[in-house]
């Protein structure tokens, strides 16, 4: 394993014109890592600055969404004298294969991060095959 050098990422604007995304905020894809065993395939989504019931996640048509809002009042009040992190909500689709069973996905959100474990459906699992 290389260790990578470590650099500023800039956050990335989802283009809103083609949607139907009618919040005066900028949405912003939140940085995603992905993982996988043999079992489970886990996700791990940076969504600073949200709380737990604003995050949405949903499954529809084999697209996994997931949404997260920032609650603009929290800033409000404040006035910024330098930013490197634009203020906005979260959004991000994946397709997902059939490997997934939809019915089994759990999410977690804590200290910014939702993790999402998406199981394998039992079809696509390793299993040893009885020799009669």
């Amino acid at each position: 394993m290389t260790l990578k050098e470590l650099f500023k990422k800039d956050k990335k604007e989802v283009d809103t014109k083609e949607g139907e995304i009618t919040y005066a905020c900028r949405f912003y894809q939140p940085n995603v890592d992905i993982l996988e065993n043999d079992s489970e395939i886990v996700l791990y989504a940076d969504i600073p600055g949200v709380n737990k019931e604003d995050v949405e996640v949903t499954v529809e048509n084999n697209t996994l969404k997931l949404s997260a809002k920032i609650d603009p009042s929290e800033y409000r009040d404040l006035k910024p004298l330098y930013t490197e992190y634009g203020l906005g909500h979260f959004t991000r689709e994946f397709k997902l294969g059939g490997k997934i069973d939809k019915d089994s996905i759990v999410a977690n959100i804590d200290n910014g991060v939702l993790s999402l474990k998406l199981k394998k459906s039992q079809e696509v699992l390793p299993r040893r095959i009885e020799i009669h």
